[in-house]
This record gives C-alpha cells, sequence and structure tokens, in this order.
C-alpha cells in the first residue's frame, strides 16, 4: 500500500498544477454588435495535454442548444498552446428581449484517450455570459450603478434594480471601516432583494464591471439612500 502511494505522490504532484484559463472573466455577448463571441483558452501545464469540451448552460444547469452554442464541442488543447471557444448566436431566441439574460459557459477538460495515467485530473470551469438582445439602451456602467435604489431599514438594504441589467455586487463597507464584508449578489434586471448587512448610515457598494474591474457607489442614509459613483 506503502509503495501504490508513493507511485502516486509524484503524479498528483505533476497534474495538480496543471489548468485551463482564460482571457477574461466573463463573456458580454452584445447581439446589437455582433453575433458571436470568441475566447481564448490556454493550457498552462508543460507536459499534460487536455481534451476541452464546451457547452452553454441556462441559471438551472440545463444545456441549451440555442440560441447561443459554443463551438467547438470538444477540441484539444496542448501543453503551453492556446485554442478559441466560438460563441454564436445560432438563430430565433426565446430569451427575453426587454433585458439582459445570464448564461454560463461550462468548459471541461481531461485527458485525451490512450494518453490517462493512474490518476486522471479533470478540470471544470464555469463562465458567465450576459447576453444582451438587440434594442437595449445603450450600457453605461458610470451611470448603471448610479441607478440602483437603496433604502435602509435597521441593520438591512433593500436593493433595487431599474434596469435590464445585471448588476453584479461583491462587497459592502461603511465609508467609516476599512472592512468589507464579502457578499457575491448578482441582482437581476427589474428586481429587488433583501440584504443584511450592517454598513451604518454611510454604506459604500461594490460592483463588478464588464472588464471584471469594479466600480464602488457611495450612499448617505436616512430610510432613502442617496448614491453617486465613487472617483
Amino acid at each position: 500500500m506503502m509503495k501504490k502511494l508513493l507511485v502516486l505522490l509524484p503524479l498528483l504532484f505533476n497534474l495538480s498544477f496543471a489548468q485551463l484559463s482564460f482571457d477574461r472573466t466573463r463573456v458580454i455577448f452584445d447581439h446589437s454588435i455582433s453575433r458571436s463571441q470568441s475566447i481564448v483558452v490556454s493550457n498552462t501545464s508543460k507536459s499534460a495535454p487536455y481534451l476541452a469540451q464546451s457547452w452553454i448552460e441556462n441559471e438551472q444547469g440545463q444545456k441549451l442548444t440555442g440560441p447561443l452554442t459554443a463551438l467547438p464541442i470538444l477540441q484539444r488543447v496542448n501543453p503551453g498552446e492556446e485554442q478559441q471557444i466560438r460563441i454564436d448566436f445560432s438563430g430565433a431566441s426565446a430569451l427575453p428581449k426587454d433585458r439582459e439574460s445570464l448564461l454560463y459557459l461550462q468548459v471541461r477538460g481531461g485527458p485525451p484517450k490512450g494518453e490517462e495515467n493512474k490518476v486522471s485530473i479533470t478540470i471544470q470551469s464555469r463562465l458567465k455570459i450576459f447576453y444582451r438582445p438587440q434594442g437595449l439602451t445603450k450600457y453605461d456602467d458610470k451611470k448603471l450603478y448610479e441607478e440602483l435604489k437603496v433604502t435602509k431599514n435597521g441593520n438591512s438594504l433593500t436593493l433595487e434594480n431599474p434596469t435590464p441589467y445585471h448588476m453584479v455586487i461583491y462587497g459592502f463597507k461603511s465609508q467609516r471601516s476599512s472592512k468589507l464584508i464579502d457578499k457575491d449578489i448578482i441582482l437581476k434586471p427589474f428586481s429587488t432583494q433583501n440584504v443584511s448587512v450592517k454598513v451604518g448610515n454611510t454604506p459604500l457598494i461594490y460592483f463588478i464591471n464588464d472588464q471584471g474591474g469594479t466600480n464602488a457607489v457611495s450612499y448617505q442614509c436616512s430610510s432613502t439612500c442617496s448614491g453617486q459613483l465613487s472617483r
């Protein structure tokens, strides 16, 4: 048993650092600009090739055959190489036309057949796809986050998103404190959500924008809160 363990340990050590990485953290599919998007996938391993299987899911984890498709469905990514995954609009859409939809690109990587070792490592990554149908008001993150309506009741904030876009929030803090309170919130278009968080009457709300960067809006609250994008 000990000999088998010693044989497997080098394999685990060599493969544990292998991974598929991407040139972005999210995909913005704006149908008014383009009917396709290309994503670069890289194999950062120095020795292990991977077969990358790609597909698109909805928020319920169901595989979709349209209106967006990920191609190629299966491709080999050799050590240190880059390949592309193309997301195409495949035809008529059953997605809402008055708001953005959230989908997911799933990419599963595993060793090609005939090259498996005693230990095979499967890697799976999931990237958000924000699909924007034609006809939406132009996206402007500098104005978008200031449109969030915030009301305060004790240690609870009510967040109302009146826009057709998702708002991705990753944290809150009081302007009088340096401590960030981590929260992973995706506020859907035209939706309201209550958040229990102690930030006093001067909260800062932190958002993730299209580029994967951050924006912060500072608020002054009594019962309702007025906000301004922090510069």
